[in-house]
């Protein structure tokens, strides 16, 4: 190879490099959505709390297809974006939604156990080796206690449901049931297409929080039940047969 080959095939690797590690960059977002997630959580601000916590999900949805695009395993390969990611996921999907639920008072006193149950639960959930199946599925209850307690906030349930709801969750961590991801096959498409209304719909909720439309707001709940049935229908009635 000439030289001048040479130091074209350098650049261009010193291309790829900043570019892997721009991706880690853009995960360490989520950091900052944490942050002030945290901080309008403490100042009573519900709102500004779930617009920070969407910008953390939208990240985490993103990353992983930006990182596989640019092979960072390969050009940062001494970097464990993963531990980073569930790091951050642990703060904006469990930590500061459980730390939410209390300081808005959706439980009772008594509450405050059931909330450290669930933030253990979560942290288990995270350091399960088996959390992401081979096939693309998450085992248990994939911690989405973000998107429980929004619905549980917009909808004011009375605190003995919160707790129901909760409790539920937190051992449905360990049920070990696949949950469907987008990296499952099976209807791939469909899920995807409902995530983006899906997100629409969280969307104007969110713009609209003070007085979220009624309609919307239990319309909306047929995607995380479409998510929670062919979750059950994939785990019983095609997976088993693939094994």
């Amino acid at each position: 190879m000439n030289p001048e080959a040479l130091i074209e095939a350098s650049r261009r690797n010193w291309l790829f490099v900043i570019r892997a590690w721009s991706v880690h960059l853009y995960t360490s977002l989520g950091l900052i959505c944490a942050f002030f997630a945290f901080g309008a959580v403490m100042n009573q601000n519900a709102q500004a709390a779930f617009i920070a916590l969407a910008i953390a999900m939208v990240i985490d949805a993103t990353d992983g297809t930006l990182a596989r695009a640019w092979k960072v395993k390969i050009w940062a390969p001494s970097f464990d974006g993963r531990k980073l990611d569930d790091i951050i996921d642990y703060m904006t999907y469990a930590f500061i939604p459980l730390f939410f639920v209390w300081q808005f008072d959706m439980v009772s006193r008594g509450g405050l156990v059931l909330i450290f149950i669930c933030m253990i639960t979560a942290a288990y959930g995270f350091c399960n080796e088996s959390a992401k199946t081979r096939d693309g599925f998450f085992t248990g209850f994939p911690n989405f206690w973000d998107l429980v307690v929004f619905y549980l906030f917009l909808l004011k349930t009375p605190t003995f449901v919160n707790e129901v709801v909760l409790l539920v969750c937190a051992a449905s961590i360990f049920i070990p049931i696949g949950f469907v991801s987008y990296s499952t096959r099976h209807f791939r498409r469909l899920t995807v297409t409902l995530s983006l209304l899906y997100g629409i719909a969280c969307l104007v909720l969110i713009i609209t929080f003070k007085n979220p439309n009624p309609y919307l707001l239990v319309g909306s709940l047929v995607v995380p039940l479409y998510y929670i049935l062919i979750s059950i229908y994939l785990h019983y009635k095609v997976r088993r047969l693939e094994v």
